[in-house]
């Protein structure tokens, strides 16, 4: 029985064979076999001025400001959850006469672009009226 050579053509060349191995060999990851030291970081904070679309979850808690107009249901700046989804913006129009009379005011649901405006945890209390309409942060002090 002299060596015989294979009957059965191989379906990748020898070329092919050596790049397919060095790739797999370049995927290969030694362990460190020390003992293990927890590593003890925060969370790394998103970026201010991060822009997030309505539906998106919130991907850091803090207040965030709505990139619309002025006549927004609740004001432009807002205190989201990690993990909450952002909200449309309501936007207020101008009353009709009827709507005048009755007290009303027409509300359109308008899918915005929330932008981070500062770090945050949960607020202690809400923001007063006047200040939920400004364009900056909240005066927390």
């Amino acid at each position: 029985m002299n060596n015989k050579t294979a009957r059965i053509k191989p379906s990748i060349t020898d070329e092919e064979a050596v790049a397919l191995w060095d790739k797999l060999i370049g995927t290969i990851r030694v362990r460190e076999t020390g003992a293990a030291k927890p590593i003890s970081t925060a969370p790394a904070k998103v970026p201010l001025g991060k822009l997030t679309s309505t539906g998106d979850p919130c991907s850091q808690q803090g207040w965030w400001q709505c990139t619309e107009g002025d006549n927004i249901e609740g004001g432009r700046l807002r205190h989201f959850k990690e993990g909450e989804p952002m909200p449309h913006a309501i936007l207020l129009g101008e009353p009709n006469l009827w709507q005048k009379m009755t007290g009303d005011r027409p509300r359109h649901p308008r899918a915005t672009v929330w932008k981070l405006v500062d770090y945050d945890a949960d607020p202690m209390q809400p923001l007063p009226e006047s200040d939920a309409t400004k364009d900056g942060p909240p005066n927390m002090s």
